[in-house]
């Protein structure tokens, strides 16, 4: 006459005999987890222009790359004014960020979406905010002989070069 009963924890719980009871440990998911919440912890996706697309040269005259263009732009020169197509986006859009890593966290932690595809979302999601507010035109507007040399209005898109090396990169932090 073995009642057996569970318990809200995942343990099952029988008893045997009047007196006796006999628990026995049932994994109901709670390893698996762990292990997803300590790979989460260590992950990191860094948005931006990487190493190995920035250092690809930009334009004809052979000694400006992608990361020079960038860092003209992203923080201005003497004669180059500050168009901040990164540090500005993250900071404008800071707290809805962290929504969209929540959302994903949640995802990743019900078992709904693999860390790499959840990560890989978020940096998709990432990149092309940042490329479509390049794309809509960043303060401040071009000077008029720049208008006229390259024939457009839009500051920071010439050859469409800078916007499609922004990127996304997957890879471990620090805990």
């Amino acid at each position: 006459m073995a009642a057996i009963s569970e318990c809200v924890a995942p343990f099952l719980v029988r008893r045997v005999g009047a007196d006796l009871l006999s628990v026995q440990d049932k994994d109901q998911g709670y390893k698996a987890l762990l292990v997803r919440a300590q790979d989460l912890k260590r992950s990191q996706i860094a948005v931006g222009i990487t190493e190995a697309v920035g250092s690809k040269q930009h334009g004809k005259d052979g000694l400006t790359t992608i990361l020079d263009i960038a860092t003209f732009h992203e923080f201005g020169t003497g004669t180059i004014p500050e168009r901040s197509f990164l540090r500005a986006w993250f900071d404008e859009n800071e707290e809805q960020a962290k929504v969209w890593v929540e959302r994903v966290t949640k995802l990743i932690f019900q078992g709904k979406l693999t860390q790499a595809r959840g990560l890989a979302l978020l940096g998709l999601k990432f990149v092309g905010e940042i490329q479509e507010r390049m794309a809509l035109g960043i303060p401040p507007p071009l000077a008029l002989e720049t208008v006229w040399r390259k024939g457009s209005s839009t500051p920071l898109i010439d050859t469409g070069q800078l916007r499609s090396s922004i990127t996304y990169v997957v890879g471990e932090g620090h805990e």
